[in-house]
């Protein structure tokens, strides 16, 4: 009966409403995650960085300016 259907598309569309809530909470903790790595990773190659050139200073050959 129409009754029966339309019980059954209600249905679904709390069953799709809960799934799309349960994804949207995994992809908010996923891009977190993500955004967490980065800022790791970004601090990682500025140190490298920065310890790249104080070793190019630091073998740099000497000038004699007298």
């Amino acid at each position: 009966s129409l009754s029966t259907q339309q019980d059954s598309l209600n249905k679904q569309l709390v069953q799709l409403a809960s799934e799309k809530t349960a994804v949207e909470k995994r992809l908010e903790s996923t891009q977190k995650s993500l955004q967490q790595q980065f800022i790791a990773m970004d601090t990682a190659v500025s140190k490298f960085k920065s310890t790249g050139d104080f070793l190019t200073r630091a073998l740099a050959p000497k000038t004699n300016d007298n």
